[in-house]
């Protein structure tokens, strides 16, 4: 029992160690704003980029039911958890809602996405998409 305690003590500090480090993504400049290069804002193509790269990580690639938002101007800064730089373009978010292995719905989960000169340049869902939506208005 007591193991049992230490083992979940030890993860609770690992996520909070997470989620600090989350926070650790550095920001831009108002300058670093002003001069961003977004590039072209993207067209109804970039739906499908986003379904290409959940078709690689779903276990059902058939199945996915979408909604899209945006695409709005935003960046995702320089994280080390991340392994991302600091990239300007055109955010994307919505949710995404998958079979699992049972065949069943698995519940709506949400995305970020950033798009520059038509390119898919960082993607993420789950609880992490949710803060950088927020941030960015999506």
């Amino acid at each position: 029992m007591i193991e049992r305690r230490k083992r979940w003590r030890a993860l609770a500090i690992l996520g909070a160690i997470c989620l600090g480090l989350a926070g650790c993504a550095t920001r831009p400049t108002a300058s670093q704003i002003a001069t961003a290069d977004y590039g072209p804002r993207p067209g109804p193509e970039h739906q499908q980029l986003i379904k290409d790269w959940f078709a690689e990580r779903l276990i059902d690639p058939t199945s996915p039911l979408y909604t899209f938002r945006g695409p709005v101007k935003g960046y995702i800064g320089k994280s080390p958890l991340y392994r991302t730089e600091m990239t300007f373009g055109w955010v994307v978010c919505g949710t995404v809602n998958a079979k699992n292995r049972m065949g069943g719905y698995t519940g709506r989960e949400l995305f970020f996405t950033i798009f520059n000169n038509g390119k898919l340049k960082f993607a993420i869902s789950g609880i992490t998409a949710e803060e950088l939506c927020d941030r960015a208005g999506a």
